[in-house]
């Protein structure tokens, strides 16, 4: 059985505005507040239509309102919306006491958008071979303004633990 979490059930209201902005349920394209203690809930019913597995949309640290969970910005940290680490655990431990499988949706090329390519902001950047004569790699530019950046090892970064830098490798293969 599939779902967005967001979408499914709410079971703790007190986590809908974990960020600022972004819920209300009379609008389909903002979050409604479904989590993993609104899905705990609902197991029995799922397991009543016959189905033995349950494949949840991403968990990670997500933009503001982003409802289906496939713009992360984190892939180490649980989304608050969706509830905690502990919730989720319930939620596999009752999985498991009623024979039914967790899937967890991760995506790893689906985040938030927080880049552009130099000279392309607002359109689409050309396809280029790397290298090609004298145009070289495209240049990975962050939207965030300067102090709206982590702090990491690698300097300023929109990120906090995945950190890029503008490197092209000429000898790389692909």
């Amino acid at each position: 059985y599939q779902l967005l979490t967001d979408r499914f059930a709410d079971g703790e209201p007190r986590n809908n505005e974990a960020f600022a902005g972004g819920f209300d349920v009379r609008d389909m394209t903002f979050r409604h507040g479904g989590d993993f203690k609104g899905l705990t809930e609902k197991l029995p019913y799922i397991k009543g239509l016959g189905c033995e597995a349950i494949w949840i949309s991403p968990i990670f640290q997500n933009g503001d309102n982003m409802y289906h969970q496939y713009a992360q910005h984190d892939f180490t940290l649980l989304d608050r919306r969706l509830g905690t680490l502990e919730e989720l655990r319930n939620l596999t431990n009752t999985a498991h006491s009623l024979g039914m499988y967790v899937l967890v949706d991760v995506v790893m090329n689906h985040m938030d958008n927080e880049f552009y390519f130099e000279g392309h902001q607002s359109n689409s950047t050309p396809f280029r071979f790397h290298g090609d004569g004298a145009n070289q790699e495209y240049k990975l530019v962050p939207r965030r303004a300067e102090e709206d950046m982590f702090e990491t090892p690698a300097g300023r970064q929109p990120y906090m633990d995945f950190w890029y830098n503008n490197t092209w490798d000429a000898s790389a293969s692909y």
